[in-house]
């Protein structure tokens, strides 16, 4: 196998891992059991990755990992948005 065909399927693996939380988050209507800190340092972790990509000019990492932080920021969206928002109505 080719090792760009490698860190194609890891990086799909990695970019699209957080979407059964954000399907189970909008089913449950709740994301108490998720950690903040951890969403955070995935972010910056993320937002890390991305500069790597560029500064190696690899729009694998920089793609994969565009998708991984946008998943994260949509987890705390809803996280808030279902403490803070959706509690009140």
């Amino acid at each position: 196998m080719d090792i760009s065909a490698v860190g194609i399927l890891a990086s799909c693996c990695t970019s699209f891992g957080l979407i059964p939380q954000i399907i189970k988050g909008l089913t449950e209507k709740h994301l108490d059991d998720v950690s903040m800190i951890m969403l955070v340092v995935f972010v910056f972790g993320g937002a890390l990755w991305i500069y790597y990509g560029f500064a190696r000019h690899d729009r694998i990492i920089i793609g994969a990992n565009i998708v991984s932080v946008t998943s994260v920021l949509i987890l705390i969206f809803l996280k808030y948005y279902f403490k803070f928002v959706h509690a009140k109505s």
